[in-house]
């Protein structure tokens, strides 16, 4: 994105009434870049940020003391795409390795804390969860699992996944107490990919 500024203007000699035209091409472009990642001037949510934009992978550069950066490089998961990280003066960190997640009853209905993915019950204990194309990169990722307690689990229960690709796995829930399925009242996953 290219703004027109003129960083040279006004000058002390300058008359205003000439330089009017350079000023309101120097108001115009710090408009123009304001409104890509702000909110408008004009707006009762003025100068906030609506998104941050990062057009190409950077340099972290080295922070030290309480500095920080945040800045985007070639992912981990895949070189070719730029993925977010957070450097201090001790490490670089992933921003975020979550990819999918969901809190869902015993029928596999997902309620409104869920992002990128759907269930379905298949039998007792046993659900197919399903994440859009290019959530994650590839089957190589982990899956976090945790199921609340009813009379079936009151003594634990086990929770487990066993992936099938990169866009379904499977979870299995069963008390300790049984060698068959048991469904939990509900459940939570959570899909983590570096």
């Amino acid at each position: 994105m290219s703004i027109p500024y003129d960083s040279t203007i006004p000058q002390p000699g300058d008359n205003p009434s000439i330089s009017q035209g350079e000023f309101l091409t120097n108001f115009g472009g710090i408009n123009s870049w304001t409104n890509v990642d702000h909110f408008q001037f004009s707006s009762g949510t003025a100068g906030q940020h609506k998104q941050v934009t990062l057009p190409g992978v950077g340099t972290a550069g080295s922070p030290s003391g309480f500095g920080s950066t945040l800045y985007t490089a070639a992912g981990t998961a895949s070189n070719t795409t730029a993925q977010l990280f957070w450097k201090n003066a001790n490490a670089t960190f992933h921003s975020s390795s979550i990819r999918a997640w969901g809190f869902a009853n015993s029928s596999g209905i997902i309620s409104n804390q869920g992002y990128n993915a759907t269930v379905t019950r298949n039998s007792v204990g046993n659900y197919t969860v399903t994440m859009p194309a290019g959530a994650v990169s590839s089957a190589n990722y982990s899956v976090i699992v945790s199921c609340e307690m009813n009379n079936a689990f009151n003594v634990g229960g086990i929770a487990g996944y066993s992936i099938t690709n990169a866009m379904t796995f499977q979870l299995y829930f069963r008390a300790l107490s049984g060698s068959f399925g048991e469904d939990p009242n509900s459940f939570s996953f959570e899909v983590k990919q570096i």
